[in-house]
């Protein structure tokens, strides 16, 4: 194994977030469809979250929230990630029924 490939793997980011700013997840709640680009999967406390590019946005990316990041994550389990950029998805918020905010994600044609 190369060195430099070793230490790569301490790396905490994905190299699509490189010069690249990031966006709140509620920023993209405008009712309009938009297209996931690149998806990736980074480690934290609570598991992997959700990190991700909207098309007409290349200068941001996202991370996802736990809805967002359940949905990407079956669908990258499914080996479907690279149909995902071609379908349109709608971010909103929603309440639960203990009426807290959430934000969740709809797939329209």
């Amino acid at each position: 194994m190369a060195i430099s490939s070793y230490f790569n793997k301490f790396k905490r980011g994905v190299e699509f977030m490189e010069g690249r700013e990031k966006i709140k997840l509620s920023d993209l709640c405008t009712g309009e469809a938009m297209h996931i680009v690149d998806v990736a999967f980074l480690p934290g406390e609570m598991g992997d979250y959700a990190v991700f590019t909207i098309e007409g946005k290349p200068e941001s990316f996202v991370f996802g929230n736990s809805v967002v990041t359940e949905i990407l994550k079956q669908i990258s389990d499914d080996g479907m990630l690279d149909e995902l950029k071609n379908v349109g998805v709608v971010f909103s918020e929603k309440s639960s029924k203990k009426n807290r905010k959430y934000i969740c994600m709809d797939f329209v044609d």
